[in-house]
């Protein structure tokens, strides 16, 4: 009896086995493999700042940039409807994407600005900084194959007492052609792009009224 009760186990398990392969959920294969994305910064060559608003060895102060928590994730976030978002789960951020945006708008700021000294909080002792960048993202991701979207408020202030000198909320939008992930990827890129463009003017715009240019 024993040995028919055996023989009974061995049969369903391998019943159960079979219809696991043939559903696919025992795997016989990989996992397609993940593909990582960055943001990048803008191209020196086209795009040299103006000689007239030349603020090399100015100091600014960049941050803090914050990002909604949706985006806090590395997989790229999609939005399929205006109450629904979609994660790719084998499409995915190289670094933190409020990491990866900050070091960009970073950079761009550096080449729109033609200075190397931009900072981080806390304002270093005994440096020369007049201005600081504060911005709130509420919105940065991708309707695929309809277009990417950056929604910021954003503002500049005096360091030395603290002011708000302007507050401004930004909307950015962008094309896409296909739902490919690099070219979201590549699409959100131009989009800091402007969005650092804006900063940089606004910046040029003040420090020629603080400086009476």
């Amino acid at each position: 009896m024993r040995g028919k009760n055996i023989v009974i186990m061995m049969m369903l398990l391998s019943g159960v086995t079979a219809g696991l392969l043939t559903n696919g959920c025992v795997g016989t294969g990989q996992s397609p493999p993940s593909r990582f994305y960055m943001l990048t910064s803008i191209d020196p060559a086209e795009a040299a700042p103006d000689p007239s608003s030349d603020m090399a060895g100015e100091g600014i102060l960049l941050g803090p940039i914050r990002f909604p928590v949706y985006l806090n994730r590395q997989q790229i976030v999609i939005r399929t409807s205006p109450n629904e978002i979609q994660l790719a789960e084998f499409d995915r951020w190289a670094e933190p994407l409020e990491t990866n945006f900050f070091n960009v708008l970073r950079e761009n700021l550096v080449i729109l600005l033609n200075t190397a000294f931009i900072v981080e909080p806390p304002v270093p002792k005994n440096i020369g900084i007049e201005f600081q960048v504060i911005a709130g993202v509420s919105r940065f991701d991708a309707e695929p194959g309809k277009q990417v979207i950056l929604s910021v408020r954003w503002g500049i202030l005096r360091v030395d007492d603290n002011q708000v000198l302007m507050t401004k909320k930004s909307n950015y939008t962008a094309p896409l052609s296909s739902g490919g992930f690099e070219e979201i990827a590549r699409t959100q890129s131009r989009i800091v792009a402007d969005f650092s463009r804006d900063v940089a003017a606004a910046i040029q715009d003040r420090y020629r009224l603080e400086h009476g240019q």
